[in-house]
């Protein structure tokens, strides 16, 4: 099939994409999206990106074949921050928290505790690394580790599909650590259902990360509630 952008396409590959639609993606993908894309809408790829915890970049007024001088170099700068992003992080592995990395995943919520309401006290901690060993033993934590030591965290209920702790070391943001624990959990969460989570409210300045974050990935604003006395807001992931 001859097109109008300078690619051939392969009618059969096409049926095929169609009679196998992609149900699961396990490798940690980064996309640059030309918002003038010829064969794949907005909508979809925003979509596969919310799905499997994709990072996406989009160049507006883009091609999908990147061919002009303004197109190419957007293309080598994208190149050159996702290689960066890997170096940086490739000492990172996303696994499975346990019980033996209890010690050091403590040690990464008290250099964040003061981000999250309920964690001010020493009685509160003892009592949230009870929960998480709880969390650990139902195959609901998982974490970011370097060597042995925890430098991302998060907790959710594979039946309630609630995520309910996520935090990243401070020294090790910026290098889509939270995104790919995120897009760990997704499998190990009920499809049929959606995801929800709580952060703080739109006119907190301790949410405005977060918020950001959660959007990006596809999550929704819903109500407001409170937790632990502080007034916070419900984010919804559509499945």
């Amino acid at each position: 099939m001859d097109t109008d952008f300078g690619e051939t396409l392969s009618w059969r590959y096409l049926q095929y994409t169609r009679e196998h639609p992609v149900t699961d993606w396990n490798t940690s993908t980064a996309i640059l999206y030309a918002s003038k894309d010829n064969l794949t809408d907005r909508v979809t790829v925003d979509e596969f990106a919310r799905r499997f915890g994709c990072g996406l970049t989009i160049m507006e007024d883009g091609e999908h074949w990147f061919h002009t001088q303004e197109q190419l170099v957007v293309l080598r700068n994208w190149e050159e921050e996702q290689l960066q992003s890997n170096k940086a992080g490739g000492t990172i592995e996303i696994t499975h928290g346990t019980a033996a990395d209890i010690d050091s995943w403590m040690k990464l919520v008290r250099r964040m505790r003061d981000l999250f309401p309920g964690l001010e006290t020493e009685p509160a901690l003892s009592e949230h690394r009870k929960t998480v060993l709880e969390f650990m033993d139902a195959s609901g934590a998982v974490c970011a580790k370097d060597g042995e030591q925890v430098v991302g965290a998060l907790l959710f209920s594979p039946s309630e599909n609630v995520l309910c702790y996520l935090a990243v070391d401070d020294r090790y943001q910026r290098r889509h650590i939270a995104q790919d624990m995120i897009r760990y959990m997704l499998p190990l969460t009920n499809p049929k259902k959606e995801i929800t989570v709580t952060t703080y409210r739109e006119n907190d300045p301790n949410g405005t990360a977060a918020r950001a974050f959660y959007q990006h990935l596809g999550f929704e604003p819903g109500a407001l509630t409170e937790e632990f006395g502080s007034p916070v807001q419900v984010f919804i992931l559509k499945r």
